[in-house]
């Protein structure tokens, strides 16, 4: 079903490099105020694409661009979802971070709803809170060549990006929390610990049937 709705790693790169002055021409309606969405955040028909840090400012983004297709767009009657195209980007060579954990916890309520399911596609390699981005969404999917990481937590610092002002204790038993939420309780403690404690990688087949994602695409 999925694989026939374009979202390939191809497509998806293809689609972004698009002009962003002809995005408004794959929208069925002018939902939405193109001025305040840049390359990194923004909606082509029921297809949302995010390529940002995980911050209040963008989780308010990605909500309201949730909430303005739920109430205005006109679903096809065999596609009745809203898909969110997530690529992680890298922040090598500057101080900024992945983003914050409380972002995600102070607006969980938006992955919550189920009349109009969220279908999460991770495009290319992905770690830690863009997992969880993931997969808080009712389904998500994971490109068959990726590589999923789970890196080491040191004090409150989540691989040297996601920072919190948690005290280690707690910010850990939050992160493990989530991965319960998210996996329906089907990973052990002692396992999403243990990758925490100490990092670890997989790939695509192994995050899956560790229950990070539903399937690969």
């Amino acid at each position: 079903m999925y694989k026939n709705l374009s979202v390939s790693t191809d497509n998806y790169n293809n689609v972004k490099k698009r002009k962003y002055d002809e995005f408004s021409n794959f929208f069925k309606y002018k939902l939405f105020d193109h001025n305040i969405y840049d390359s990194s955040l923004y909606c082509i028909d029921n297809h949302i694409y995010f390529n940002t840090i995980i911050d209040d400012y963008n989780i308010n983004k990605l909500k309201n661009i949730i909430l303005q297709l739920k109430s205005n767009y006109t679903f096809q009657s065999n596609d009745t979802f809203i898909y969110i195209h997530i690529k992680e980007e890298k922040f090598k060579n500057c101080s900024s971070n992945y983003g914050y954990l409380t972002s995600l916890l102070n607006n969980i309520e938006i992955f919550k709803s189920t009349d109009i399911p969220l279908v999460s596609i991770a495009h290319g390699d992905i770690s830690d809170i863009y997992i969880l981005l993931c997969a808080l969404c009712q389904y998500s999917y994971i490109d068959k060549k990726a590589t999923v990481t789970i890196n080491q937590l040191k004090e409150n610092v989540w691989n040297n990006c996601i920072q919190s002002n948690y005290v280690n204790t707690t910010l850990k038993n939050t992160i493990i929390g989530l991965f319960d939420v998210i996996t329906y309780n089907k990973i052990k403690f002692d396992k999403i610990s243990y990758y925490l404690d100490n990092g670890f990688v997989m790939n695509a087949k192994k995050a899956v049937k560790n229950h990070l994602f539903s399937s690969i695409i």
